[in-house]
């Protein structure tokens, strides 16, 4: 290798050296600039929503975490429980109540009198659910939840201790959304 070979040799090295350096300042810069830009807004976002599984992976892309539509102002959320304290319940007693709740659970006194539960029996008449009852130390009962559907649940509550006293009573919910 001669002495200009040598040169071109060197300054082919060097050129190739300044060009992936350049290369490497432009790909930091172009990270930079990705990392530490703010958010873009939701419409940005909103072809990602309708991506198709990918066919080489089979997996979807990833969505983004956070979408910057703003709430309603009247929107709430829909609670999924609730619970009903009815003041007194007597035999033949039809109470109305409304709800917003997917499942509901009734809680209640029987005016004073104690009645220890030997049978105890509370169906939703209109999707078939029924309810486990509990007794409760001051003498009423709490039932679990009790699942409602849209719009009107009957709730048939039938109570009978040992000595055949017994307490039937009707209780429609309007579950409304």
């Amino acid at each position: 290798m001669n002495f200009l070979e040598l040169k071109i040799f060197r300054q082919f090295a060097s050129s190739i050296t300044y060009f992936t350096g350049l290369l490497v300042l432009g790909l930091a810069l172009w990270i930079c600039g990705n990392v530490f830009a703010p958010p873009q807004d939701g419409a940005a976002f909103a072809s990602h929503n309708n991506r198709k599984p990918n066919s080489v992976a089979n997996e979807y892309a990833r969505l983004p975490a956070i979408t910057f539509d703003s709430p309603k102002a009247d929107a709430k959320p829909e609670p999924k429980v609730e619970t009903f304290a009815l003041n007194c319940l007597y035999d033949g007693a039809k109470i109305n109540l409304t709800s917003a709740a997917r499942q509901v659970r009734l809680k209640t006194d029987l005016c004073g009198h104690r009645l220890d539960l030997d049978k105890s029996n509370m169906v939703n008449r209109t999707n078939g659910f029924e309810a486990t009852l509990f007794q409760l130390e001051k003498g009423g009962f709490s039932s679990d939840y009790i699942d409602l559907v849209e719009g009107q649940n009957q709730i048939v509550v039938q109570l009978a201790d040992a000595k055949g006293r017994t307490i039937s009573a009707q209780v429609a919910i309007s579950r409304t959304r």
